[in-house]
């Protein structure tokens, strides 16, 4: 296996692709992030199960880091593009989905979209493709796994037993519930300012 020169920032990697898949055809965004589908759709699932391909980025790549934006695509029945655990390939069928570690750049990975996009047969053949390589489920994804995994937890006393998710988005949400308990007023002048921007925003879409 080749080793992928595509190391941008989660942020430039998701709008380089997105960039490059609209110069070829529109793409369709239901989320916050650049929607241009009138608003946030309600269901996520419904929303991708109307398209061939679905642009399934992490907010980082790092071994292990693997959520729920593959499962999602998957489940829509639609051709996932996925960036994010580099050895995804190793837990699911690498002909099953558009893996962007196997290419050295997302130019490449756009050209296999149009590929599939105009042969519908090497399409169909993507999509009947088995998710787990020869058709079993790796242990990692197994319902034994996560039982066994919750009950090494749930087992325990609450002191050995207790985490703390000392990633950004855990040492942020962190802070956000001290706020609320020591900082209300904080924690109001925030909601409010998030509130405004939010509104704001949709002044700008609707004047566009």
């Amino acid at each position: 296996m080749q080793t992928s020169k595509i190391k941008p920032s989660p942020a430039d990697a998701r709008t380089r692709i997105f960039d490059l898949l609209s110069e070829y055809k529109q793409v369709n965004s239901g989320g916050r992030w650049r929607n241009n589908v009138g608003g946030r759709v309600p269901d996520k699932q419904e929303f991708q199960s109307k398209h061939k391909f679905v642009i399934a980025f992490e907010n980082c790549s790092h071994t292990g880091y693997l959520t729920e934006k593959f499962a999602d695509a998957a489940a829509s029945n639609a051709v996932p593009i996925y960036w994010g655990d580099p050895n995804i390939g190793k837990i699911f069928t690498q002909k099953a989905f558009g893996n962007c570690h196997e290419f050295q750049t997302l130019e490449e990975v756009v050209e296999q979209v149009k590929e599939l996009d105009q042969d519908e047969d090497l399409y169909r053949r993507m999509l009947s493709e088995p998710w787990f390589p020869n058709g079993i489920e790796p242990e990692c994804l197994r319902d034994e796994t996560f039982a066994a995994f919750l009950s090494n937890i749930f087992d325990q006393e609450p002191e050995q037993a207790f985490r703390r998710n000392r990633g950004r988005w855990g040492i942020k949400t962190e802070k956000r519930l001290y706020d609320m308990y020591h900082k209300p007023h904080v924690h109001t002048f925030q909601l409010l300012r998030k509130g405004w921007r939010k509104f704001y925003q949709q002044i700008v879409q609707n004047r566009k």
